[in-house]
């Protein structure tokens, strides 16, 4: 093993001035919701099959073993901006209150209309010491433009596209490192960053002019972390490759305390103290393994395949549940009156497999253009339709992809190899028809009394598309 060797770019001045104004005139191309699934322009146009194959600028979040690989430079650079815009099917006319959660019978349409942002990715890859096995570290981040967060926990009985309201909304960063013990095999481990949210609030009300009611909120934000790490193997030319990833599941909790009084009539406390907490998990990312090759079939055509398996079963909902609601400050233990804790309820829930494949043409002098496409498909979480009690939904989607990439070795007169990555998406949500069993939640009464009665049918289309700008150094 040969000694740690510092890191040296061959860069003049003037080429680190032009990159950087390349990055600040190219660098912010957005659309509209980005699909944590697959980061990149190149990747999504192959079907999100980046295990085995792809940028290497966001190979941290892919695969980090595939850190190692740096087709030109010893430094990648990757700006991506890609979205999505969800056109759900509408479900209109279903019951939305009942007696069983509200003091009131009320049919309604439910909103559908689902809030997009803009956002864009950045991936990076170094390469610190070619003589220390490769050793290489990469990080890519994602961040919403118009915020850096949207915290939303949805619906917990109207039905609700549970992993599509707020899930892609948030800022999420992937680090790794890797190393090439033996030519063409590298391993690597990265880690995934996210956080969990404490807060407290404090309310007392009162009715009196000369009294005014008052508010506090405390709340702290700790981050949390989920490893994942990676094999990556490689023959020579890279006729063949494949790669498996596995990752540990991350959830983003949240747990919240409240506690309210409340003054009325003079001095005198005539209202109750209602005190509670609740607990939901914002977001939710699986346990998964992730399986994937691509080889090189002719000089110019290379096929990608990729087969993922995420373990659902254990995911928690977003909504928020109360627990332990108690009342104090009318001289007795409970003032008489028992509150009820939240709703829990339990859907049916699967492991899926997510099977991709990608095709990529090389053309032009040097292989400079490259056309692609991709199709996966994706199973819903769910193993049975939300006939009874609840209307978390999350349908099957077939997604198709189509995208093109060229290549420049020199950028504004100067030698830095730089690329144009480009796709567009299609993804059609499978037709549900759901049809809801009689009576309310606690299956009281005859008729269309529960929520989302009589029935509805899920679906949808959604478009995406983004490009990606690399630089190599």
């Amino acid at each position: 093993m040969g000694r740690l060797e510092p890191v040296i770019f061959s860069l003049t001045k003037s080429r680190i001035s032009v990159l950087v104004a390349a990055i600040i005139s190219l660098g912010t191309v957005s659309a509209a919701q980005a699909d944590p699934d697959a980061w990149g322009a190149r990747a999504q146009a192959i079907g999100g099959a980046g295990a085995a194959w792809g940028d290497e600028s966001f190979a941290a979040f892919f695969n980090p073993a595939r850190l190692t690989q740096h087709s030109s430079g010893r430094f990648n650079l990757g700006l991506s901006g890609q979205g999505q815009i969800h056109q759900f099917t509408p479900i209109k006319n279903v019951v939305v209150e009942n007696a069983y959660i509200s003091d009131q019978f009320r049919r309604d349409n439910v909103d559908t209309s689902y809030r997009n942002v803009l956002g864009q990715a950045i991936g990076a890859n170094l390469l610190i010491a070619p003589s220390l096995w490769n050793l290489s570290a990469g990080v890519t981040t994602f961040l919403p433009v118009s915020q850096v967060a949207y915290l939303d926990t949805g619906e917990p009985l109207i039905p609700e596209y549970v992993l599509y309201r707020a899930r892609q909304q948030r800022p999420r960063i992937h680090a790794g490192l890797a190393v090439e013990p033996i030519t063409g095999l590298s391993v690597g481990a990265g880690m995934q960053i996210g956080f969990s949210v404490t807060s407290r609030a404090t309310v007392f009300l009162q009715s009196g002019a000369n009294h005014p009611s008052t508010m506090r909120f405390i709340a702290s934000m700790k981050p949390k972390a989920s490893p994942y790490g990676g094999i990556f193997y490689t023959s020579k030319e890279q006729v063949f490759t494949s790669g498996v990833v596995f990752r540990m599941p991350l959830k983003s909790s949240n747990y919240l305390d409240l506690q309210s009084s409340a003054r009325a009539f003079g001095n005198s406390f005539v209202g109750l103290d209602f005190n509670f907490s609740g607990t939901s998990a914002f977001f939710y990312d699986p346990m998964s393994l992730e399986v994937g090759s691509s080889v090189l079939y002719t000089s110019q055509t290379r096929l990608i395949a990729q087969v993922d398996y995420e373990v659902w079963k254990d995911f928690q909902a977003p909504a928020v549940e109360v627990l332990d609601p108690r009342t104090s400050g009318c001289g007795s233990a409970n003032c008489g009156i028992n509150i009820s804790p939240g709703l829990a309820l339990k859907y049916p829930l699967r492991n899926i497999w997510v099977p991709r494949i990608g095709h990529e043409v090389y053309f032009g002098e040097s292989n400079r253009y490259t056309t692609r496409a991709g199709y996966s498909y994706r199973q819903g979480i769910f193993s049975a339709l939300p006939t009874g009690a609840g209307n978390y939904l999350d349908p099957d989607k077939h997604i198709v992809s189509l995208g093109f990439g060229i290549k420049f070795q020199n950028l504004l007169g100067h030698a830095i190899p730089w690329g144009v990555d480009v796709y567009g998406q299609y993804q059609s949500l499978v037709k549900q028809v759901i049809r809801k069993t009689p009576g309310d939640e606690l299956g009281a009464g005859s008729g269309d009394l529960k929520i989302g009665a009589p029935g509805y049918e899920t679906g949808g289309k959604i478009y995406g598309g983004g490009a990606t700008l690399t630089f190599a150094l």
